[in-house]
């Protein structure tokens, strides 16, 4: 994909691709580090914590964002719409009152 159309994309992707690399890192970090088996399941425990907080965070604000956009696209195309709605009503009317 050529991301000269989109150039957005591919900082987000570069982005998130950090993001899981460093939560592979820190659970790997956690297993692996010398630390008694509670100690680690409380940490493993705060890190699955914090990152759902992340991940829902970031889903509201993609879903705001996304509201946003929907509500942009709407008004950019009510005078579209309406006016085609408007020619639609009228010609339905007219067609009921030609029989």
């Amino acid at each position: 994909m050529n991301n000269e159309y989109y150039p957005d994309r591919r900082s987000g992707s570069s982005f998130t691709a950090f993001l899981l690399g460093a939560a592979v890192g820190a659970v790997a970090a956690l297993l692996f580090a010398p630390a008694a088996g509670a100690e680690t399941r409380a940490k493993m425990k705060k890190f699955t914590k914090d990152a759902t907080r992340e991940a829902r965070k970031r889903f509201e604000q993609g879903r705001e964002k996304f509201g946003r956009v929907v509500e942009d696209v709407e008004e950019a195309l009510e005078p579209e719409v309406g006016s085609s709605a408007s020619q639609n009503s009228r010609l339905s009317q007219e067609d009921k009152y030609d029989h």
